[in-house]
């Protein structure tokens, strides 16, 4: 049974060598419960960032590539990244300037 709780203790942020077993067990509870409580919290926090990378991804437009040859030029576009609305706004910035 001492080898057991040895463990326990090994397993535990440090605390007072002196515990005894009530008082370890009594930390050992307390710290499983704070575990516990950030394993929710990232567990929501991972939802929350899928989500946001979900409704990310469908306001991206795929990669668009234009070529002109120009004779002794080619003239390339490469569009990548932006969603519709920022696509958009830059547009109409580029025709106002």
């Amino acid at each position: 049974m001492k080898a057991l709780f040895a463990n326990l203790f090994a397993l535990l942020p440090p605390y007072p060598s002196k515990l005894s077993v009530p008082e370890l067990v009594d930390q050992a509870t307390a710290y499983v419960k704070q575990l516990q409580k950030r394993m929710g919290e990232y567990k929501e926090m991972k939802v929350q960032l899928e989500k946001e990378r979900s409704e990310m991804r469908s306001k991206m437009i795929p990669p668009v590539l234009y070529m002109r040859d120009l004779g002794s030029n080619l003239e390339v576009h490469l569009i990548t990244g932006l969603s519709i609305l920022e696509l958009g706004l830059q547009l109409q910035a580029f025709n106002r300037g």
